[in-house]
């Protein structure tokens, strides 16, 4: 007999002579079930959904600050420098806040500050790229 089947026929006997099931190493003990249920939700929550949160709330902070002349990347990959910011525009775009960015030379595009994936402050942009020591 498969040790399932086993297992019923004693759970079967004990409930028909009244008695406590068999102790042994068959089945877990409350302790070790809820150990095994709340492992990996900890896990989980540990390097999957507190990281996540964390740059969430990064995310928000930024598009919070956003300011005229910093550089930004739109989710679609478009980079471009704030021009301008319409809070609450309306229209089409309903309640969102619309931000002008210069794309290159005179081209200008209207985004929802939403869709802004990343910004570079203004200050930050201006630095050159370290060049590698001469030898």
């Amino acid at each position: 007999m498969t040790t399932l089947a086993t297992l019923v026929l004693l759970l079967a006997e004990a409930e028909a002579n009244n008695a406590a099931p068999p102790q042994g190493g068959m089945g877990m003990g409350w302790e070790q079930l809820l150990l095994f249920f709340i492992a990996p939700l900890l896990i989980l929550w540990l390097f999957v959904l507190r990281p996540q949160q964390r740059m969430a709330r990064e995310q928000r902070e930024q598009l919070s600050q956003l300011k005229k002349n910093d550089e930004v990347i739109t989710a679609g990959g478009i980079i471009g420098t704030v021009v301008a910011i319409k809070e609450k525009a309306g229209g089409i775009a309903g309640d969102e806040d619309v931000v002008t960015i210069k794309l290159d030379g005179n081209t200008r595009m209207q985004v929802i500050r939403s869709s802004i994936a990343k910004v570079l402050k203004a200050e930050e942009s201006k630095k050159e790229p370290e060049s590698p020591p001469s030898k």
